[in-house]
């Protein structure tokens, strides 16, 4: 296909751009994503002024001063190998420029405690921490037993921990003591674990907390890096298939291959959308339906799967959300590029949608 180009309006006065969401990979600046696992051209995200412009004429761009649109998604030149889910955040251009600042991958509304509170809630265990360890306020908390028993699940959270809140502390002392844990594990025929995979995810987020590459950490009996990312989740299924732990397999492993955004090379176990996929699957109570956007013989108000809606065999499905003031799918719609191959009878079409218990309504086609 050409082009499927999706925008967002504005829901409410004050709304000047937004973050937004593909497959649970979170965007608060303009970006433009090279042959992702579930489309195989490019997808274009702009946020605020970058998605502020008109086109008159196709293919024709012209930036406009004011517009009521405050994001755009543009998926060029490929064709769709998964299911797109799409979640949009509205933000202030204070909010924006706060979040483009810190490089925030989410936006995190106002919480019930402020940041003195946190900060002194972090003092009191650490100081509890020192207390049961025989510390004092000067010693490392990275010593004596947390370094005997790096790698299991009583330790590894430590360095975890201390590393997101900013503390000084021996983290290569961890990081040496972990590596040898990991070459003493693989040369066991089970290597970390027979059954799970969240201790690959485990020590993988530790490595990292340290300052290390679980990607080339250490070496086996044979010599090779240890690869804990490829082992562990996306090749985890060529030795036991990572959801044997359950969730717990799927939920860390996304977890962990998003830690640094890892690229998945072809002929892996897994992809991160059949990853998410299977999340996805798990039942939930109140967990919310992913509606498919079909673009056949609509009716005018019709709704996928309820009616004669027509065939949905041209696009993946699209879970359109609007989170916060304005509604669930205030502003959004749909627009079908021009020329496309399976559906020349649409021509340029543009699909005004509403998302109204989990379904898709079509409110307006021209």
């Amino acid at each position: 296909m050409s082009r499927v180009s999706l925008a967002v309006g504005k829901g409410k006065d004050g709304e000047a751009s937004c973050g937004i969401s593909i497959n649970g990979m979170y965007y608060v600046q303009s970006v433009t994503l090279d042959h992702p696992d579930f489309f195989t051209g490019t997808v274009e995200i702009q946020v605020g002024k970058d998605a502020q412009w008109t086109e008159e004429t196709w293919g024709s761009i012209t930036p406009v001063e004011s517009s009521n649109i405050i994001g755009r998604v543009q998926f060029k030149n490929g064709t769709f190998t998964g299911d797109v889910s799409i979640t949009v955040s509205p933000m202030t251009a204070a909010q924006s420029e706060a979040a483009q600042k810190q490089n925030q991958r989410q936006v995190v509304p106002q919480g019930k405690y402020t940041v003195a509170q946190i900060s002194e809630a972090i003092q009191g265990i650490m100081t509890q921490k020192r207390s049961a360890l025989g510390l004092s306020e000067t010693d490392n908390l990275l010593s004596g037993d947390e370094l005997i028993y790096a790698g299991s699940s009583a330790t590894d959270w430590l360095p975890i921990g201390l590393s997101r809140c900013g503390v000084e502390d021996d983290y290569d002392a961890y990081l040496a003591a972990l590596q040898t844990y990991v070459e003493q594990k693989y040369r066991e025929p089970d290597k970390l674990d027979r059954v799970k995979a969240t201790e690959w995810h485990r020590i993988s987020l530790a490595v990292l907390a340290c300052g290390g590459d679980p990607t080339h950490f250490g070496k086996d009996e044979s010599g090779n890096d240890i690869n804990l990312i490829a082992d562990g989740v996306y090749d985890r299924g060529k030795t036991v298939d990572i959801g044997a732990q359950g969730l717990n397999g799927w939920l860390w492993g996304l977890i962990t291959l998003d830690s640094m955004k890892y690229n998945i090379p072809a002929g892996s176990s897994y992809t991160r959308t059949e990853m998410i996929k299977r999340i996805l699957s798990f039942p939930a109570p109140g967990r919310r339906i992913q509606p498919a956007l079909c673009t056949g013989q609509h009716r005018r108000s019709g709704h996928h799967g309820h009616g004669d809606t027509g065939p949905c065999a041209v696009l993946p499905k699209f879970d359109l959300q609007r989170e916060g003031p304005g509604g669930q799918g205030t502003g959004l719609f749909v627009r079908i590029a021009a020329g496309h191959r399976r559906l020349p009878q649409l021509g340029h079409t543009e699909l005004r949608v509403r998302i109204a218990d989990h379904r898709v309504a079509v409110l307006h086609r021209r």
